[in-house]
């Protein structure tokens, strides 16, 4: 069975037994920080990136996550790509014509751009291969009973639910996704030629409608779902 991105993987290792709540406070801040660096200086912000990587390297070698889920994070190198395309080719409009140009010099931005996304990609992947939504719902649940002895009106608030849910939401888009792209190369056949990029182009939008669509139902069902607990109780 192929497993989708940023699915929760069981394990004992020490990241696994980590506090939910902790360990996803430190993934954001660790991920925010990625891309807030301290000083401008150019070589500043190399080392901290280089830095941060080095973190999460280390974070995905504890959480003993097999190196064949790295795979998943190919997306990120290809955004990381056209991201450093885009900034690379310049234009500018100049007495009603359209003028391009190139700047390479912009090409070391979009490469270091690449690497905090494929960074704070990677915090993502051990964060949701080693945190249940039910470890991570049951952790905040807790911080919310506990402020509700002080703040009564806070238990009221199910803001621990609406934080789980809104988080686990992220891994369902990637199975989905994942699953309709098997289903749809189960059905198409390979073509070949120009007739291969028109239909690949009309195909991944038929994809990406079916995935807006099913995103769509989950929201629905989720939220009567969350409706008719907050009403009865659990």
């Amino acid at each position: 069975m192929v497993v989708s991105l940023f699915s929760y993987r069981k394990g004992n290792s020490f990241v696994h037994t980590m506090n939910p709540l902790v360990k996803f406070i430190i993934f954001i801040i660790l991920s925010v920080s990625i891309f807030s660096p301290v000083f401008s200086s150019p070589v500043f912000v190399v080392l901290q990136t280089a830095f941060f990587f080095t973190a999460a390297v280390c974070i995905f070698a504890a959480s003993k996550t097999p190196l064949s889920r790295l795979k998943s994070l190919r997306f990120v190198l290809f955004l990381g790509f056209f991201v450093t395309v885009f900034k690379i080719i310049q234009f500018d409009l100049i007495q009603g014509r359209l003028i391009f140009g190139f700047n390479l010099s912009l090409a070391a931005d979009g490469l270091l751009y690449t690497a905090r996304f494929f960074t704070a990609s990677l915090f993502a992947l051990v964060f949701f291969e080693t945190t249940s939504p039910l470890q991570l719902q049951e952790s905040l649940e807790l911080v919310q009973n506990t402020i509700a002895k002080i703040i009564p009106p806070v238990k009221k608030l199910s803001f621990a639910l609406y934080l789980s849910l809104a988080i686990s939401f992220i891994p369902e888009v990637f199975s989905s996704w994942q699953k309709i792209k098997l289903a749809s190369r189960a059905r198409n056949p390979q073509w070949k030629g120009k007739k291969k990029i028109l239909k690949s182009i009309n195909v991944f939008f038929l994809e990406f409608s079916a995935l807006l669509s099913i995103m769509i139902e989950r929201a629905v069902y989720k939220r009567r779902a969350l409706i008719n607990r907050m009403q009865y109780g659990r």
